[in-house]
């Protein structure tokens, strides 16, 4: 690639040299042309969809391919883990406690990675440490629901609210900037919470016996909101947080697992919480991923060799940065790919180093 930009300058300096517009037409042509190639080269060793079956029938890849829109080829930028980002904690207080009464604060771990917990007259709280989260007076209600847990998301994906979706993202945004994260390193999606929705929610949690009568209130239209979450991106790419490799159990890509989550409602901002949130420093040196087709023998090879009458079906296939500690407790990144896969009784997760295409297998 490198070579192909050197041998376009040494074009365009002739092109400019000889004043020819012919040379200029000619210039812009191979821009094009370049581009194309490249979404070839892409599409090449990364096809959008994946639809294919092993010979006994036993695994069926049904997926289509997650890929940042950044992605040239089969080569990425190579980056390192510089720590966790520090947020300005001075301006998180000022901005969600300033001029509140304090009625109890309490201190956990040390200053690194510890937090301070503060709850305030008014009803609302607050966490300014190694993790920040701020509740306001109402969040309750949403917490004794759970509304955010990812088993819900087909219960309130057909509901509607009155709120503006964009307005509500746009808020949650301008509150992360403040705090000293930078919005546009991150990818939002938002869920509605409707009051027809909710109330469904409460009534099956109340006959199940996982919410006693009084917890909560019955949902009216102040209560509507939209649950926002975000996953930090570094070089285009979505970064897979090292809470997601502690155990199996926690690696899903999952609205509950995003490092930012948010519930906006009709009376404003209810909850924010941002943690695992990294930041990187670009290298010198790139890496290169093996095609998607080498990935994927990888995946139809551990399944095709487990030894019972089950049929593996690949549902997603999608490149992500994982952030873990390394064996020296440090923090280390590499590229691999995310596969979910159902048994037909339940979902696994199933991780494969981009780069290497070897397993990465987490604790269960």
């Amino acid at each position: 690639m490198i070579k192909k930009l050197l041998l376009y300058l040494i074009l365009g300096v002739i092109t400019i040299g000889s004043g020819c517009g012919k040379n200029v037409t000619s210039e812009k042509s191979n821009i094009v042309n370049r581009q194309e190639n490249d979404k070839a080269e892409v599409e090449k060793a990364f096809p959008r969809t994946c639809n294919i079956e092993s010979k006994s029938g036993k695994v069926k890849f049904n997926c289509t391919l997650e890929l940042p829109e950044s992605l040239n080829g089969r080569t990425i930028q190579k980056t390192s883990v510089e720590g966790v980002h520090n947020y300005n904690r001075d301006k998180a207080y000022s901005l969600f406690a300033g001029g509140k009464e304090i009625s109890e604060k309490h201190q956990y771990g040390d200053d690194n990675n510890g937090f301070d917990c503060y709850r305030f007259s008014d009803g609302t709280s607050l966490e300014v440490g190694s993790t920040f989260r701020w509740s306001s007076a109402t969040s309750s209600f949403y917490s004794y629901l759970g509304v955010q847990q990812s088993d819900y998301i087909d219960l309130f994906s057909g509901g509607a609210v009155s709120l503006d979706k964009d307005n509500c993202i746009s808020e949650v945004k301008n509150d992360i900037n403040e705090l000293g994260y930078d919005a546009e390193n991150f990818s939002f999606q938002a869920f509605p919470l409707s009051v027809d929705g909710m109330r469904k929610l409460r009534n099956e949690e109340l006959n199940d016996g996982l919410l006693e009568e009084g917890q909560t209130n019955e949902p009216t239209s102040d209560d509507e909101a939209y649950f926002i979450y975000a996953y930090q991106e570094n070089t285009g790419i979505p970064v897979f947080h090292e809470l997601m490799s502690v155990a199996e159990q926690l690696s899903d890509d999952s609205p509950d697992n995003a490092p930012v989550q948010a519930i906006y409602s009709a009376r404003g901002l209810e909850e924010l919480s941002i943690d695992y949130i990294y930041d990187f420093k670009n290298e010198q040196n790139t890496v290169t991923l093996k095609p998607f087709e080498e990935i994927a023998s990888v995946v139809e090879e551990k399944y095709e060799n487990i030894l019972n009458d089950a049929k593996y079906e690949i549902t997603r296939a999608k490149l992500y940065e994982r952030v873990y500690t390394d064996e020296n407790q440090k923090y280390a990144e590499e590229p691999v790919w995310y596969f979910e896969v159902n048994d037909g009784s339940r979902k696994t997760v199933m991780l494969v180093n981009a780069e290497t295409g070897k397993e990465i297998n987490l604790p269960s």
